[in-house]
């Protein structure tokens, strides 16, 4: 290496050096949050990026009087089977138009990298193995779900434990 190429270099390394605290000056000292959706910046009350308990609670309300609106045909404030899996096929039906990029009517393995839950269950919910997922095979796999949490049992989900 010659001499004039080590001092420019030394040079170069030495303006970059002398320009960071004027750089890390000029940046916020916090980054504002994440874009998360209009239900969550309708629901984040003190706008600090996070949803407490009250917050959680109110966005979960009305996610199902959105899903209520929308599906409760019969207007009797619950979703019957029926109403359900019409339910979770629309949400299939927007999740596969806003994946495929391709036009091909099917998830392929890289379009399915932009959403975690169905890449890392993609092999799961690929029952056939062909490297695609279809609606038929989401609808069957039991991942898409309606209010985007998982029931589970007990007293805190609204079941009864035996005296």
């Amino acid at each position: 290496m010659s001499a004039i190429t080590r001092r420019i270099r030394i040079g170069l390394a030495g303006a970059i050096l002398a320009a960071l605290p004027g750089l890390a000056a000029a940046q916020p000292l916090t980054a504002p949050p994440a874009h998360k959706g209009r239900m969550f910046e309708k629901c984040d009350r003190d706008q600090n990026g996070v949803l407490d308990k009250g917050e959680k609670k109110e966005m979960r309300a009305l996610r199902k009087a959105r899903l209520l609106r929308k599906f409760d045909l019969n207007g009797n404030g619950v979703l019957d089977p029926a109403e359900r899996a019409q339910a979770i096929r629309s949400k299939i039906d927007k999740m596969v138009a806003r994946l495929d990029t391709d036009g091909s009517g099917a998830i392929s393995r890289r379009e399915a990298s932009v959403r975690p839950l169905l890449a890392k269950n993609f092999a799961t919910i690929d029952a056939n193995g062909d490297g695609v997922v279809t609606k038929r095979e989401l609808a069957a796999s039991k991942v898409v779900k309606l209010n985007g949490h998982r029931r589970g049992k007990g007293k805190r989900f609204g079941r009864r434990q035996p005296v």
